[in-house]
């Protein structure tokens, strides 16, 4: 998903009914600039007055936006995305392939539901038993 999945095509999912994913990947230096594309383009097709090639959006009118990130989070920096994930409000959050261990993910997974309230739901890859 690294470099293709955008805010165009994680937009295009959640107004089509599904959950779609920016892909933060493990460089976050230009996270914002997604998250801030993704809220215009939610912006439009509310403005679209409902309707996407005659279907009706699926864009739900909750407090967060209406996608998700996903991070690796072995190369990810927690500095910088942590303030934008509380900025930008996403759906979700998706956590995989930490540098050691699991553990690696509690900073990522204490940060965001302190930071939100618990408003954001995280989700975390598992890549082994």
């Amino acid at each position: 998903m690294l470099n293709i999945a955008g805010p165009e095509l994680a937009t295009a999912v959640s107004a089509a009914g599904g959950i779609g994913f920016i892909a933060g990947g493990n460089d976050v230096s230009n996270l914002e600039s997604k998250f801030q594309k993704a809220e215009q383009l939610v912006k439009e097709y509310k403005a679209a007055g409902g309707s996407l090639d005659q279907n009706r959006l699926q864009l739900y009118e909750g407090p967060n936006l209406p996608v998700g990130v996903g991070f690796l989070s072995w190369g990810a920096d927690i500095k910088v995305a942590l303030p934008l994930i509380v900025r930008y409000r996403p759906c979700a959050v998706w956590l995989f392939a930490p540098s050691n261990s699991a553990a690696d993910q509690v900073p990522w997974v204490e940060g965001i539901r302190a930071q939100t309230g618990g408003g954001v739901a995280i989700w975390v890859q598992v890549g082994s038993v």
